[in-house]
């Protein structure tokens, strides 16, 4: 178990190898977190095969991240396991992994009332183990000699970004670049955290829908703007908040319409 076997490049071929064996053409990926990563490797080398890209909080190296994160060392030893010291393969292997997943799981889901989605979040990662983990973490540095900025410069392929301006783990402003630099459009949601498609699953798949029907140019059910997506105003850029609190929904605040960089 090399850390090469996780890297962007053979998740990107996973990715590839589900379309064949699906006998799929083209498909519109959804990626969350790193796989936004993988997202746009496949659209960036495979462009007549992805119609369009949608990252869910994007952690992709365009901007800085928290730093808290960056404060402790994933390889070495700690004499700590407060806050972010548990992202540390030692405390993993060593029989820290059920710690650090209760704590990174509310790190994902940072909003209130989030109990079920962080007990289905430790339940799912028990599925695997520490060591393949550390394996997974350790891929994310076997990248190519391509830098991401350049791989997503390749992307011609429409890109929707949705990200919560709360999200503890992927910077808001990391999703705020992706859209920028792959000329994509940025759905922001006020306080929402990392795992948006758990907590806000009705905003995120009519958000997903109406992005989808736009470019398949079939026009979306208007009834879908109570769900807190995009509307007629958010298109052109206006902020939303004051029509989606009528509308009892979250928050979406920020939007602006795709314009790739010269």
């Amino acid at each position: 178990m090399t850390p090469e076997a996780y890297s962007h490049l053979e998740f990107a071929a996973d990715t590839l190898a589900v379309l064949d064996a699906t006998d799929t053409p083209a498909s519109v990926l959804v990626g969350l977190s790193c796989g936004a990563l993988w997202g746009v490797q496949v659209a960036a080398d495979h462009p007549a095969r992805v119609r369009a890209l949608i990252c869910l909080g994007p952690q992709v190296p365009l901007a800085p991240t928290h730093l808290d994160r960056i404060v402790y060392p994933f390889a070495e030893r700690l004499d700590t396991t407060d806050g972010w010291a548990k992202y540390n393969r030692y405390h993993w292997t060593e029989g820290g992994y059920l710690d650090f997943l209760e704590f990174f799981a509310r790190q994902c889901c940072t909003e209130p009332h989030s109990t079920k989605q962080i007990d289905d979040f430790i339940e799912w990662a028990l599925d695997t183990d520490p060591v393949k983990l550390v394996a997974s973490d350790e891929g994310m540095e076997a990248c190519g000699l391509e830098s991401f900025r350049s791989v997503c410069a390749r992307v011609s392929a429409p890109v929707l970004v949705i990200h919560g301006d709360g999200d503890e783990l992927a910077h808001h402003g990391r999703g705020a670049a992706l859209a920028t630099v792959t000329g994509g459009e940025l759905i922001t949601v006020a306080g929402g955290g990392h795992f948006l498609q758990a907590r806000e699953p009705v905003l995120v798949n009519h958000s997903i829908k109406r992005f989808v029907d736009r470019l398949a140019g079939q026009p979306s059910d208007p009834r879908l703007r109570r769900g807190g997506n995009r509307s007629a105003d958010a298109d052109e850029g206006v902020d939303t908040r004051s029509e989606q609190a009528e509308a009892g929904a979250l928050p979406v605040v920020a939007d602006r319409a795709g314009t790739r960089p010269p």
